[in-house]
């Protein structure tokens, strides 16, 4: 188990996972918030689009 701990491999993953933990969560908000922005305005998107007006009530 040592030798697994002490791999190259284990080591960049070591180094990957800190450089992730260690972004603002307020940055990965924002990049949230743009990428949201950038994927509405997406008229090929996938999925239900919203409403352009509130439905009739009946």
């Amino acid at each position: 188990m040592d030798k697994a701990r002490t791999s190259e491999e284990f080591r960049r993953f070591n180094a990957l996972v800190g450089k992730v933990i260690s972004v603002p969560k307020a940055v990965i908000d924002q990049r949230e918030k743009e990428y949201q922005e950038q994927s509405k305005s997406d008229p090929k998107r996938r999925g239900p689009k919203p409403r352009k007006t509130a439905p009739k009530a009946i």
